[in-house]
C-alpha cells in the first residue's frame, strides 16, 4: 500500500531525497539531469513510501507569471512542479499518479500547476501528464545536433 505524507525537506528525509537525485542521475532517463543540492528541495514535498520506505517524491514552488503565454496572464499565481520521481521497481504502478495528484491537492493558493520535463521518453511523459493527469500540452522546445562545432 502507498501512502503519501507532506514532509519538511531536512534531515533523514532530505538525505534519502538527495540520494534519489543522485540514483535518479545515474538512471540518464533526463537530458541534462544533475543531482540536487540540498537547497534545491523545496517546499511543498510529498513523499510515497511503501512498507515504510521511500519509493517517490515531489516537490515544486510557487511564482507570479510574468510574461504572458497563450494560457496564463501576466501576474498569474501558478505552482511549478520541480520534480516528480519514482524508483524504478515502483514505477507504471500508480506511484507517480497519486504523488501528482497528492500535490494537485496540496496546491491551493495557485491557479495554474505548470511544468517543464526534459525526459528522453517523451512519449511516456506526455502520456502520463496530458493523457492521465489532465494537463494541457503547451509548447515544445526541441533539438537536433548537427555533429558541428
Amino acid at each position: 500500500m502507498v501512502r503519501i505524507e507532506k514532509v519538511k525537506p531536512e534531515g533523514e528525509i532530505l538525505e534519502t531525497l538527495l540520494k534519489l537525485s543522485e540514483d535518479w542521475t545515474r538512471e540518464g532517463i533526463t537530458h541534462g539531469y544533475i543531482p540536487n543540492k540540498p537547497e534545491d528541495v523545496t517546499e511543498p514535498c510529498l513523499v510515497a513510501r511503501i512498507d515504510g520506505e521511500i519509493a517517490g517524491y515531489a516537490f515544486g514552488h510557487y511564482y507570479n507569471k510574468e510574461t504572458r503565454n497563450s494560457f496564463i496572464e501576466p501576474g498569474v499565481r501558478c505552482f511549478e512542479l520541480d520534480e516528480l520521481y519514482v524508483v524504478p521497481e515502483h514505477r507504471s504502478a500508480g506511484v507517480g499518479a497519486l504523488l501528482f495528484r497528492a500535490m494537485e491537492e496540496e496546491v491551493r493558493d495557485a491557479e495554474f500547476m505548470t511544468l517543464n520535463a526534459a525526459t528522453k521518453d517523451w512519449r511516456k511523459i506526455l502520456g502520463f501528464y496530458a493523457d492521465k493527469m489532465d494537463m494541457v500540452f503547451h509548447s515544445a522546445h526541441m533539438i537536433k545536433p548537427l555533429g558541428k562545432k
